[in-house]
């Protein structure tokens, strides 16, 4: 299984930008660790030139060393990668769909299995406009790509709300990772009935290392969503 490439000094005392800007990239770009580095390296540039500005308006001179010199030639603008990150985006919401259709029915009983989760997430998105065709082999690919991060996805449903930050607010994270792997364990012990394989692979499915500490939580569903619960710290 991978294991998400965090430290406690990235949640520790404080979630950090990085943290932020790690898990975003990996929910965009699942499949694809270039473009997640280039995502990556965007914020850091980004986040430099934020620090440098804070510097130098208490009056003191920021230095830039080679290595700041180097990180803010190679990042990529931030307006392509926020172009780049539109189609992503949207199919991170539609495994969204899938993946929290599919986990609810089976928790509360529905059973309706997978395959109508994907035609019912298929039929809602391709009423949107500016989306891309949906057949039912796209829906196909999307789903293989982004199902190792499904849970990360599932987590920015419950979490979403009007004007809420992507994936999360910074001061969030935490409980946004919390909520990430109680619905991964959900997953992973979720059978298919018609399957008769795990909605989430553990093999595939990334994971937070267990030296993180965060709060646990696990998920409650009921016929009208889910709740999560708060237990013994991790």
């Amino acid at each position: 299984m991978p294991y998400l490439e965090m430290t406690p000094e990235l949640l520790e005392p404080e979630p950090t930008k990085v943290a932020l800007a790690y898990v975003e990239a990996l929910m965009l770009w699942p499949d694809d660790p270039k473009k997640r580095e280039r995502a990556l390296y965007a914020a850091a540039a980004i986040e430099l030139g934020r620090t440098a500005r804070r510097i130098e308006e208490s009056g003191k001179n920021a230095v830039i060393d080679s290595s700041h010199v180097n990180l803010l030639l190679h990042a990529s603008p931030p307006e392509e990668i926020r172009a780049s990150a539109v189609v992503p985006f949207r199919r991170g919401a539609i495994t969204a769909e899938i993946f929290c259709r599919t986990l609810h029915d089976e928790r509360v009983g529905l059973r309706r299995g997978l395959q109508a989760a994907k035609n019912e997430a298929r039929v809602q998105y391709e009423k949107q406009q500016d989306f891309e065709h949906l057949s039912g082999g796209t829906i196909e690919k999307i789903w293989a790509v982004y199902q190792p991060v499904a849970h990360l996805w599932g987590a920015w449903k419950f979490m979403v709300s009007a004007n809420y930050p992507f994936p999360c607010r910074l001061a969030d994270l935490p409980d946004f990772l919390a909520k990430a792997e109680a619905l991964r364990l959900d997953g992973e012990a979720c059978h298919l009935r018609q399957s008769k394989k795990p909605l989430l692979n553990p093999q595939t499915t990334w994971v937070l290392p267990d030296r993180l500490r965060i709060p646990h939580v696990k998920v409650v569903w009921h016929t009208r969503g889910a709740q999560f619960e708060c237990s013994t710290g991790r």
